[in-house]
């Protein structure tokens, strides 16, 4: 019963996301994500992930047409 709630509810739910992730929100909520990641590696106590996740972060940045 519970499988079959959650079946016939996901068309639902995905189509009030999709009516909410206009282009604005993407770039706004997109910019703020990636803003709080790039935070977080900053503030690590470790330099691994500043080599690695940092530039995926960029990456990702601009490849979404986010960066400023």
């Amino acid at each position: 019963m519970k499988n079959l709630m959650m079946k016939m509810a996901m068309p639902i739910l995905l189509g009030i996301i999709e009516d909410m992730i206009t282009a604005e929100n993407f770039k706004i909520y997109g910019k703020k994500l990636i803003s709080l990641a790039r935070e977080f590696v900053l503030d690590s106590e470790t330099t691994i992930d500043d080599a690695t996740v940092l530039p995926l972060l960029n990456a990702a940045e601009k490849a979404l047409g986010l960066e400023e």
